[in-house]
């Protein structure tokens, strides 16, 4: 059996580790990027960007598409050349086309956008 100055150390030693385990659970907390990152793009002719974690949508229903052209819903992603766009749509007024233009960033999307032309 051990003797009560080597169950003393044996205590502080298991102390530090779970501190410095806390230390470093706390770090990798602190630089991480906030999972299920979400917002929703300004209004173009009827139409919104919406993103989350790693992806984006292109939604035209409020109230209908108001401009007859090309959109494209366009993500920018958080890795380095990592942008994605759907390709263009051809929309004509009065439309209501809801989840169209889906794109997919490997790490994150920062926020994304409607391009009309």
């Amino acid at each position: 059996m051990a003797n009560p100055q080597e169950r003393s150390r044996k205590s502080t030693r298991v102390a530090r580790l779970a501190a410095v385990g806390g230390l470093a659970i706390a770090a990798i907390a602190t630089v991480s990027p906030s999972a299920f990152a979400s917002g929703t793009s300004g209004n173009t002719n009827g139409c919104v960007s919406t993103w989350g974690d790693t992806g984006s949508n292109g939604h035209c229903t409020a109230p209908h598409v108001t401009v007859t052209g090309n959109y494209s819903n366009y993500a920018v992603c958080g890795g380095l050349g990592d942008n994605q766009d759907s390709g263009w749509y051809y929309m004509t007024e009065g439309s209501y086309v809801d989840g169209w233009g889906q794109v997919d960033c490997t790490f994150s999307v920062s926020h994304s956008e409607i391009h009309f032309s």
